[in-house]
């Protein structure tokens, strides 16, 4: 779950970043988000990708309130 998170989070920092910048081919936004995707993966086979241990229930949030 955590893992899915990150890659629609990643995929939204994507797509608004090229938004500000038409100018990136779509190849490399293809090839940035492959490459992201991988590196995901691989880290979530390997037990890696864990949450943080305080995680707010709002992503606004902050935990130190």
């Amino acid at each position: 779950m955590f893992a899915t998170k990150v890659w629609i989070s990643t995929m939204i920092a994507l797509c608004l970043a090229w938004l500000d910048h038409p100018e990136i081919s779509q190849e490399t936004i293809t090839n940035m988000s492959a490459q992201a995707l991988r590196s995901l993966v691989s880290q979530a086979l390997q037990g890696d990708a864990q949450p943080p241990e305080h995680t707010s229930a709002h992503p606004l949030e902050r935990s130190d309130e």
